[in-house]
């Protein structure tokens, strides 16, 4: 009896398991390949996209560098300036005001540095953006094209134009109606037979 269920159980389980086995395996590459898929079109998008973004930040981080170096600039400058007033006073301000003049230029130096690439990137971010325009124009445009057989409007006929004089109906003649005649009962039971009779 034991030998029986044990040839049952490894003709009937043991065929299943293994099927089984390999539908899990498919499952799986199957999963590996969507997965794939999802992963390069996320990293097309990404690129697309975070070229626009790294564009912005760079925008973003020229502009603060401008503006701390242009307000280390114009402190250099005062400074300068006052050190060169105090200096006849004091022989040493004459380092510290050709250090501050020193600074100055040099903040000058990585103002017109920073003004030029901002320029580049802000035309760079413009072809970009123009490229974007034009890929969602042309997707645009070919979706318009691919579907034929979207439903258009009937076209309105143009309104009627009424050209002539108004013209007054002529009213029916009011004639007074007659009361009806009174039926007997005879005559009333013999018009209801012949209805029934045409059926």
């Amino acid at each position: 009896m034991l030998l029986v269920i044990a040839s049952l159980w490894i003709w009937v389980f043991v065929p299943s398991w293994f099927k089984r086995s390999q539908e899990r395996q498919s499952e799986r590459k199957f999963a590996g390949e969507i997965k794939s898929e999802i992963k390069t079109a996320k990293k097309q998008a990404v690129s697309k996209t975070g070229s626009i973004a790294s564009l912005a930040e760079r925008n973003y981080r020229l502009a603060m560098t401008r503006r701390v170096f242009g307000t280390v600039m114009l402190s250099a400058i005062v400074a300068t300036v006052f050190f060169a007033i105090q200096a006849p006073s004091n022989p040493l301000l004459w380092l510290a005001a050709v250090g501050s003049l020193s600074v100055a230029v040099l903040s000058v130096i990585i103002l017109r540095k920073a003004t030029a690439k901002a320029r580049e990137l802000i035309s760079r971010s413009a072809r970009t953006r123009s490229s974007i325009y034009v890929e969602t124009a042309s997707a645009v445009v070919a979706s318009v094209e691919v579907d034929e057989r979207a439903w258009e409007p009937n076209p309105l006929p143009a309104p009627r134009e009424r050209i002539g004089a108004l013209e007054v109906p002529e009213l029916a003649e009011v004639i007074s109606i007659q009361p009806a005649k009174q039926l007997s009962s005879s005559e009333l039971d013999e018009i209801l037979r012949r209805r029934r009779a045409n059926g």
